[in-house]
């Protein structure tokens, strides 16, 4: 099948109907076996007892408007260039494709060929603190550096810091919009945007030209926690729109991740309440790898020399040279705070100067 008649079949599949529109697929393509079959329909005569039905939707399908609508929707993104990727391509995320229902269109900018084999989506309030920022800022950072993928939604707070510490770190970062793909929303993001586009991408399901509206994000979430294999929550409140990205996660049967916080800091509330319910603690990046069971080894760039470390990592990579066998005497030592530590020690095994899975039992090289 010609693929940019894959593309248009696709476009046209989302223009007929605003739910359920890879059951709509599916139920055609068995009635009628190829999309061309579906696309050159003409007469309501051909369509099943079950699909007759649905009168509305029937006419949509022999309306020739929505197919030239169609068209045109492929043809102005190509002069615009935003790329599509429908659901039969080979580009097409692999992660996306176990969802029950996976949407049949995405328009991005940037680069999806990689398909990166692993990935963890990074969400949380869009009014972290410091302490919030930091943890999503250095845990993405230090994922991106064993090549992980970092998916989030360019949202204020935690997501941007999530984007920008897979950036910082040489990594690649996608971000997944409720609006289309040509609008940079928030607006002070324009930047980080591009940053983004240049090193990974961002992408919708929204149709290029749709503005930013509050009933968008929701359905963004659900692709969010689709695209990875877990997703973390740095932050979040009782009532954060972070949370429907979990429930979407957890209905996929995605493992979610969650950063403890301070119990008496409104936005902890929502993480300690995943904590309590059976969602994974974690308070370092080697955390998530490990329930993952991904091997570093196999995802760690070149020996890094030592002298390459900043000035956190020489602290306690000498502190652990020195036979430190706690995190109290490790930070007795060092004088650093228990995130720092982590942080530093995530890197150090990534860069292959640390062995070992706890303290007592790391060797330093």
């Amino acid at each position: 099948m010609d693929n940019e008649f894959n593309t248009v079949f696709h476009i046209w599949l989302t223009l007929l109907t605003g739910t359920k529109r890879y059951e709509l697929r599916k139920k055609l393509l068995e009635d009628f076996q190829t999309p061309e079959a579906v696309y050159n329909l003409k007469s309501s005569k051909d369509f099943s007892p079950e699909l007759m039905k649905k009168n509305e939707l029937i006419s949509r399908i022999l309306d020739y408007s929505l197919k030239k609508k169609a068209t045109e929707i492929f043809q102005q993104a190509r002069k615009d260039k935003i790329s599509i990727v429908s659901f039969d391509d080979d580009d097409y995320p692999r992660y996306l494709k176990e969802l029950y229902s996976p949407p049949l269109v995405l328009y991005y900018r940037g680069d999806i060929s990689h398909n990166y084999r692993y990935s963890v989506s990074v969400v949380g309030s869009r009014n972290a603190d410091g302490y919030g920022k930091k943890v999503a800022y250095d845990i993405s950072g230090d994922l991106a550096r064993m090549g992980m993928m970092i998916i989030s939604g360019m949202a204020r707070g935690i997501d941007s810091y999530a984007h920008l510490g897979a950036l910082d770190s040489q990594g690649r970062t996608i971000a997944v919009l409720g609006c289309g793909v040509d609008f940079v929303y928030p607006p002070e993001n324009k930047k980080l945007y591009d940053r983004i586009i240049n090193n990974g991408a961002v992408l919708s399901d929204y149709l290029p030209g749709s503005h930013p509206q509050k009933q968008n994000f929701p359905a963004r979430n659900r692709i969010i926690a689709g695209l990875s294999m877990g997703t973390l929550v740095v932050q979040a409140g009782k009532s954060s729109g972070a949370l429907i990205t979990i429930d979407n996660a957890l209905r996929e049967n995605r493992t979610v991740y969650a950063i403890p916080g301070n119990v008496n800091n409104e936005l902890s509330h929502g993480t300690n309440s995943l904590i309590k319910s059976g969602c994974v603690c974690v308070t370092c990046a080697s955390d998530i790898i490990d329930d993952m069971g991904i091997e570093v080894i196999s995802l760690k760039k070149q020996k890094q020399n030592i002298g390459d470390l900043n000035e956190n990592q020489k602290l306690v990579y000498s502190a652990l040279e020195k036979n430190a066998s706690s995190m109290e005497e490790v930070c007795e030592i060092t004088k650093l705070d228990v995130p720092s530590i982590l942080s530093a020690i995530t890197v150090l095994k990534v860069n292959g100067l640390l062995e070992g899975a706890s303290f007592g039992s790391y060797v330093v090289k």
